[in-house]
């Protein structure tokens, strides 16, 4: 496209980058509602996703999903600190994380 536009110096500094893959960690939670359930399933996704080439997640829902394993219609400090615990599974996979 920037070659299109007479850019060419440009695009051939530019490299290929696929946009992160959303990830919904709230709609894991509301599947399998148990916490160790829930880092199993999220560790399978990525790696499927891994197996289709994509490295970079945006992941979304965590607050929900912080409600769903904690089987809460408000948040309070439980909820806080499994958010905390949370934050922390999915810095795990941060380095292929993306600005959502």
């Amino acid at each position: 496209m920037l070659t299109e536009v007479g850019l060419e110096h440009l695009a051939r500094e530019l490299r290929e980058e696929m946009p992160p893959m959303t990830v919904c960690v709230a709609e894991i939670a509301r599947s399998v509602p148990f916490w160790l359930f829930f880092a199993c399933e999220l560790k399978k996704q990525v790696e499927e996703l891994r197996g289709h080439g994509i490295t970079r997640y945006c992941f979304t829902g965590r607050k929900e999903c912080v409600m769903a394993l904690r089987g809460r219609k408000r948040w309070d400090r439980s909820c806080q600190s499994l958010l905390e615990d949370l934050d922390f599974l999915l810095s795990r996979y941060e380095e292929q994380a993306a600005d959502c």
